[in-house]
């Protein structure tokens, strides 16, 4: 039975007496509400206040709506539930790549900005605590001094010994024996007694001795004195690397054993070579001196955005754009270009340039310029100087193939160096979250955020698995010298190499967003660059670069639209050519003067070095100067010099040559002076050379 007394009632198991429960009441909202007259026998019950009950109702509400959103969030994968795959830590980059392996089409944009900012309080200039600089620095100047000594060696080597590859030398440059010297004391003692020595080809002496240990190099005539071996014991890496590289593109292949250095009469490139005597700053030291002549209120932005059917090949059409602008305090600039390739076409169009700096250029901005695919053609014979000017309009369009073959080479590259890179980092686990995955908006999508963090422990790792990959796959061959760098290894394993890293974590920040496909659609580098406390007009700042690369617009179609009213590039070249023309510039008259006196110099020679004296094999009639097959205006130097006087249109001079086949004994050649012609500047084969009315009108100047 329920009690409705004021009495307290004990709880059972409980001797504290516990509130007496109220009667429930149940209020009739629909009967009309009355004021009714206290009474002493009855208590009213409580009622509701009307706010509250609208409040409770609408928090009621809100709760079923967030309910029902929730679930309906979570069937339709609508935001926050948006089905967006977590990538994990120990397969990161493979999983994008095989995302990215799905993208046939899509929109790049790349972007880099620089911008001095107000210095953080955690912002540091670097500086290496940990380093031998002084014993570095004398290994340097070691190396140094080895590859002077070296290089004298073998200039003497070759110049002393050996066959005398042209007899008609003249007798200072012939060589004095056939056969190489037995010890280093022979070769000092002929130097020294040699004819060059006379003529002050050798002022500085021949030391064959190490700095280090002040014993003779290791050398040996070899072959019966046909061939000799010179070897050499450097002390850095450096000198390594850098000697080696020049032998990357030639079969003259060096002895390379530990630091030990072995050359040989067929090692000819290497008589001249350089070693730098201080050892390279670290690269944020560099960096930080390098920024310290910024001005405080510098600012740059750069971007570029490509967009393509890459799967379509060389016959996709593709569209792009460049912008570039900064400030440096009171000058600004601003740079943009669009260009487009329709077909076998190509268009661009120049929408931004510094005027001051442009020409003819800056009023062509705004207009479309169209590029057949006849005036990207280069003649086979680049003499030829009437189809092939050099204009830079013109040159610009026989060049746009090129940039396009080698854009796409290089993407191909890097593609394949990404995918063998990603399988390796991931092997040993280079990376690793900064924190937990999240999802964030960014330009109205729904992006999953990650922050990543390279793992210092991983770095040497990662380098020698790559090292092995890249020996084994001649898609990689690119990196062989970088990844066969033992002294780069050993920095890996220096303590200063753990300072440059613990700085680099500490003011670098690599991000990637993805979108809800599993596309990597946004990456994202910052660097805080701080200069030194030197830099007195940065004081307080630091300097913030930002690179960043966009995808968008992935696999949609690409419609590329020919634009409207497009000039053809070789009307735009001549216009530019005139515009440009030299004969109205003193300058310009002065250098065609100089030009044909340097055509009556070649001329010359070419009489000299014929066995039958003669100014070419044929005479060349009296009109504008062509290259003409075996006569004198063909010589290469010649007609280089015909189409440099013109501005690439060698048919505006007037030549001549007279005499019979194999003997032509006088020539003559005007060049116009102004764009109407009305004077020229001519020479002769009788010496002359002065200004004329007109154009040559004989075999000589009149």
């Amino acid at each position: 039975m329920i009690n409705f007394s004021n009495e307290q009632i004990p709880v059972q198991g409980s001797s504290t007496p516990q509130p007496t429960p109220q009667p429930v009441v149940i209020p009739n909202f629909s009967a009309p509400f009355t004021a009714t007259p206290a009474s002493p026998q009855y208590e009213k019950p409580p009622i509701i206040h009307e706010t509250k009950k609208i409040v409770f109702i609408a928090i009621a509400l809100m709760v079923l709506l967030a309910v029902g959103f929730t679930a309906f969030a979570y069937m339709k994968k609508v935001w926050p539930f948006t089905s967006t795959p977590k990538i994990s830590e120990s397969n990161f980059f493979s999983e994008i790549l095989s995302s990215v392996a799905g993208i046939d089409s899509s929109k790049y944009t790349a972007t880099a900005s620089l911008n001095v900012v107000t210095r953080e309080s955690d912002a540091k200039a670097f500086t290496v605590t940990v380093s031998n600089v002084a014993e570095t620095r004398q290994k340097y100047q070691n190396d140094s001094t080895r590859a002077k000594n070296t290089m004298y060696i073998l200039n003497a080597l070759r110049d002393f010994y050996g066959t005398n590859p042209n007899p008609n030398d003249n007798v200072k440059y012939k060589k004095i024996k056939s056969t190489y010297p037995a010890t280093l004391a022979e070769l000092v003692l002929n130097v020294k007694t040699g004819k060059k020595a006379a003529f002050g080809i050798y002022r500085d002496p021949i030391t064959t001795t190490d700095p280090l240990t002040n014993t003779d190099y290791e050398y040996s005539a070899t072959s019966g004195g046909t061939n000799f071996a010179l070897s050499v014991n450097f002390e850095t890496q450096n000198a390594i690397t850098t000697i080696t590289k020049k032998e990357e593109k030639s079969p003259e292949k060096l002895s390379v054993i530990g630091q030990k250095i072995t050359f040989t009469k067929d090692n000819s490139k290497y008589s001249w070579f350089y070693l730098p005597s201080e050892p390279p700053k670290p690269f944020f030291v560099q960096l930080s001196e390098m920024m310290r002549s910024i001005p405080p209120d510098v600012s740059a932005q750069l971007s570029a955005i490509a967009q393509s059917q890459w799967s379509q090949g060389d016959s996709a059409d593709w569209i792009f754009n460049t912008d570039a602008s900064g400030s440096f305090g009171d000058l600004k600039y601003k740079f943009n270009a669009d260009a487009l390739k329709k077909d076998k076409d190509y268009y661009f169009k120049i929408n931004n340039i510094p005027s001051i700096l442009s020409g003819y250029i800056g009023a062509l901005k705004g207009t479309w310029i169209k590029i057949p695919e006849a005036s990207t053609k280069k003649p086979a014979d680049t003499r030829d100087y009437s189809s092939y000017s050099y204009s830079a309009v013109s040159y610009f369009a026989r060049e746009f193939p090129d940039f396009e073959k080698h854009y796409k080479d290089y993407r191909k590259y890097l593609v394949t160096l990404l995918k063998s890179s990603a399988e390796v980092a991931d092997s040993v686990k280079l990376i690793s979250f900064a924190e937990n995955p999240k999802q964030e908006k960014v330009d109205g999508q729904n992006l999953t955020r990650y922050d990543l963090i390279v793992k210092k422990e991983a770095i040497l790792p990662f380098y020698n698995a790559l090292s092995l990959k890249a020996e084994s796959d001649n898609d990689l061959k690119n990196l062989e010298l970088f990844v066969k760098d033992t002294g780069f290894k050993e920095y890996l394993e220096s303590p200063e190499f753990n300072e440059v890293f613990d700085y680099f974590t500490a003011n670098t920040k690599f991000t990637i967003w993805m979108d809800a496909s599993g596309y990597p659609v946004l990456l994202q580098e910052k660097l805080r660059i701080v200069p030194p406390d030197t830099a007195v007009g940065l004081k307080d700042k630091q300097i913030d670069i930002i690179f960043k690369l966009t995808l968008s617009e992935i696999n949609q179609a690409l419609n590329v639209e020919v634009p409207a009213g497009a000039r053809l590039v070789d009307d735009v070249a001549k216009e530019s050519k005139q515009n440009e023309d030299y004969t109205y510039d003193p300058s310009g008259a002065a250098m065609i003067k100089q030009k044909l006196s340097s055509i009556r110099a070649e001329a010359e020679i070419l009489y000299n070095k014929s066995s039958r004296n003669t100014y070419g094999y044929r005479p060349f009639l009296l009109g504008p100067c062509k290259n003409t097959a075996s006569t004198m205006f063909a010589e290469a130097n010649i007609w280089k010099t015909l189409g440099d006087i013109t501005g690439g249109n060698p048919s505006l001079a007037t030549c001549v040559a007279t005499g019979t086949a194999d003997n032509v004994q006088s020539y003559a050649i005007s060049a116009p002076l102004s764009g109407g012609k009305a004077y020229s500047w001519c020479v002769d084969s009788m010496g002359t050379s002065k200004q004329i009315v007109g154009a040559l009108k004989d075999i000589t100047c009149k």
